[in-house]
């Protein structure tokens, strides 16, 4: 598996063809991306996983900062 979505991958997340579409697609939907020397969009896989992963959920082990312990 690839680090990076597929040509196809970006085209289905986006719904664009052009890169310059994509492009603009990729910025309002505030997925970070970079852009190759032939001028398109690559997105990282990570990126996507990163996205619809679910938060993990945070411990509360009864941890206080010395300013809140001691007034």
């Amino acid at each position: 598996m690839s680090e990076f979505l597929s040509r196809e991958d970006v085209v289905i997340l986006t719904g664009r063809k052009r890169a310059t579409a994509q492009i603009t697609a990729l910025r309002s939907m505030g997925v970070p991306y970079l852009v190759n020397a032939a001028g398109n969009p690559v997105v990282p896989v990570a990126v996507i996983t990163g996205i619809f992963r679910q938060p993990e959920k945070i411990s509360h082990s009864g941890w206080q900062s010395a300013k809140v312990q001691h007034g």
